[in-house]
């Protein structure tokens, strides 16, 4: 019976030691990107919605999702409305910003869009036959309830002027009321698609330093939690500015965090 206790509590000591090994956490891989990525141009759009929107219901978010679903279009929807269950006070600061309370609005980039589905569309387009300024690829990984992510940017031309690079951290598969024309009613299941969650350094972002036409930005660390990881985005946007305000989006990327 000695020998047996004795071999026992040697396999257990054994045991626990390798399954401390194994607990150790890897550190994770970035993410690739090909060249031909990083050099397209790819329109950023911002999408002023609220649920109680009928207009957002009815050709609003269905459209913009089919014209979006295929396309290298990174969108964030503002919800500014404080009793919008996805409401942020960054949204209310975008809507603000452009004197807008009016909704289904789209801004590609700068431009105010109004709900004119053709312009839009043919403004989209237009975008995606221009060349990119700068150039962007965002790096990110994931630990528990924790993402870390960084932009690298390069540009064609140093820039003298104020830049920034914004994140926003937006959500997919949103499931929540939305009003709708299409019978003057609410639907209770209705999906909401690149729900704004997070700006981790406010609307606009943070400066950047592209006189050399190359930056790489800080690591920043953000919790995700309670939001499902496999749905989230981010949205990285270089900003051109001046005098404290923007005025050009010079490119975008959207990160998909599913691995």
């Amino acid at each position: 019976m000695i020998w047996f206790l004795s071999f026992a509590i040697i396999v257990l000591s054994f045991s626990c030691s390798k399954d401390d090994e194994d607990d150790t956490p890897q550190q994770p891989e970035t993410i690739n990107y090909t060249q031909a990525e990083i050099d397209e141009k790819q329109p950023f759009i911002a999408l002023l919605s609220r649920h109680d929107c009928g207009a957002c219901g009815a050709y609003g978010h269905p459209l913009f999702d089919q014209k979006a679903k295929n396309q290298r279009i990174n969108a964030v929807s503002f919800y500014y409305k404080e009793e919008d269950p996805n409401f942020t006070p960054v949204s209310r600061e975008l809507a603000e910003y452009h004197q807008i309370f009016g909704t289904p609005t789209f801004l590609r980039g700068m431009d105010y869009l109004k709900n004119d589905t053709t312009k839009w569309k043919n403004s989209i387009d237009s975008t995606l036959n221009t060349a990119a300024e700068v150039n962007i690829k965002i790096d990110a990984y994931s630990i528990g309830n924790t993402l870390t992510y960084k932009g690298i940017i390069n540009s064609k031309q140093p820039f003298s002027n104020d830049v920034r690079f914004a994140v926003y951290v937006v959500e997919n598969n949103v499931f929540g009321r939305q009003y709708t024309y299409n019978g003057n009613k609410w639907i209770d299941e209705y999906e909401h698609n690149h729900v704004l969650r997070s700006a981790p350094h406010s609307l606009w972002g943070q400066s950047i330093d592209l006189s050399n036409s190359s930056t790489e930005t800080e690591e920043l660390t953000i919790t995700i939690a309670p939001f499902n990881k496999n749905n989230l985005n981010l949205v990285g946007v270089v900003y051109l500015m001046d005098n404290g305000e923007p005025v050009r989006v010079l490119n975008s990327r959207t990160l998909e965090l599913k691995k």
